[in-house]
């Protein structure tokens, strides 16, 4: 999935969706913490060749593994509000005055 734009991620997803419905297996190897936890029922996370979690993503992705694994800081963990999944976002890159502002309304609590 590297090097493709959010359509072709998309419909990728939804090609491995599709296939896992009627039964088939997939395993996805992502980078991206957010495509993960959207839509995998299990995630596995590594650090350093090694098994660092593994288990439900509302499970394993809390603000401990986050900053043990890739350095984030506390609080970058928030919950989607209509998917009730785990999403990271760096707090340090979302500048006050748009949490204020509520811009981003549904994926920030």
């Amino acid at each position: 999935m590297s090097a493709q734009d959010m359509a072709r991620q998309r419909l990728i997803l939804q090609i491995a969706k599709m296939h896992a419905a009627h039964g088939g297996s997939v395993l996805l190897v992502l980078h991206d913490l957010n495509w993960a936890a959207a839509c995998a029922d299990r995630i596995v996370v590594m650090h350093q060749g090694r098994i660092q979690s593994h288990g439900l993503p509302r499970d394993i992705l809390t603000s401990e593994l986050l900053h043990d694994v890739f350095g984030i800081p506390d609080g970058c963990i928030h919950q989607h509000c209509s998917t009730g999944r785990p999403f990271v976002v760096p707090h340090d890159l979302v500048m006050p005055e748009d949490i204020n502002k509520r811009e981003i309304p549904c994926i920030l609590q």
